[in-house]
């Protein structure tokens, strides 16, 4: 299978701004970076990716993913979803039959997750890791890339799942505590920092 990842990610200054009561803005630029970087090593290392692209309207993100060998896609105008289809439009000219979309905000995500991902795909032409709430969309998987339209904002776990009964495609539900687990806001910073090292160093 030709897996495509694709890795939005916003202005670096307005990056994890409901963490302004935890972080200052050094830090939340470096929380960012940080987890952006550790987010594409993953990618990279599952083996199973064929390519791997960042989309951002940020000049210091582009360059990141120069540094690391990782094409990068420049966003020009629109939100996150417009951000996705300049990736799904890339994705389609390196012929992909899969687009994987991964937040870089998901610092417990480890490489079985994405080959559990794949794996899944095989047998679902939608497959949605929602956030711990059930409400968000951490991981979209779509075979072919443009199985369905993205729909990420509020509620896009139930909007995910709408749209792929409409088109009536098969619909998986990846449910991990590697996936689940975003950062967002300071609770989730305890959360995160209990967890990591029992789930991805012990695992």
């Amino acid at each position: 299978m030709n897996l495509v990842v694709v890795v939005p990610i916003k202005e670096l200054e307005q990056a994890k701004s409901r963490l302004g009561e935890a972080l200052d803005p050094e830090e939340r630029v470096a929380l960012a970076v940080g987890m952006l970087r550790r987010t594409l090593r993953v990618v990279t290392e599952t083996g199973v990716v064929t390519n791997l692209a960042v989309v951002t309207p940020d000049d210091a993100v582009f360059a990141i993913a120069c540094e690391m060998g990782v094409a990068a896609i420049r966003q020009h105008t629109g939100d996150l979803n417009a951000a996705l289809e300049l990736g799904r439009e890339w994705a389609t000219q390196q012929h992909a039959d899969a687009l994987l979309v991964l937040p870089a905000d998901l610092p417990l995500l480890c490489s079985e997750d994405i080959s559990a991902l794949r794996d899944m795909s095989t047998r679902s032409s939608v497959v949605i890791a929602p956030d711990w709430t059930g409400s968000g969309t951490n991981a979209l998987l779509l075979r072919p890339p443009d199985a369905i339209g993205f729909h990420f904002g509020p509620g896009s776990y139930q909007l995910h799942l709408a749209a792929a009964v409409l088109a009536g495609l098969p619909i998986y539900t990846y449910r991990s505590p590697r996936t689940e687990r975003d950062l967002d806001t300071p609770p989730d910073i305890e959360v995160v920092g209990a967890a990591s090292q029992r789930i991805c160093d012990n695992r």
